[in-house]
């Protein structure tokens, strides 16, 4: 039960950091290149700016980061 805790405490810590925020942009960004690779592929247009809203940043889709991640860098 005691590990069990500490298993759920260490992993919410890990979720809250910063380290797995940049971990999630790269993987964000890896799903939506390979859905776009896959959208072309089909036969689909390339829009050249991403309705898809996101918290990351990516010069080829134009996102923004918001204020509050930009300080966790």
């Amino acid at each position: 039960m005691i590990k069990e805790f500490e298993f759920d405490m260490a992993f919410s810590s890990f979720i809250d950091g910063a380290e797995y925020e940049k971990t999630e942009g790269v993987l964000f960004n890896l799903v939506l290149a390979a859905f776009t690779a896959g959208w072309m592929a089909a036969g689909g247009n390339k829009k050249t700016k991403s309705l898809v809203k996101s918290r990351y940043n990516n010069s080829d889709t134009g996102f923004k980061i918001p204020e509050k991640l930009r300080k966790v860098k």
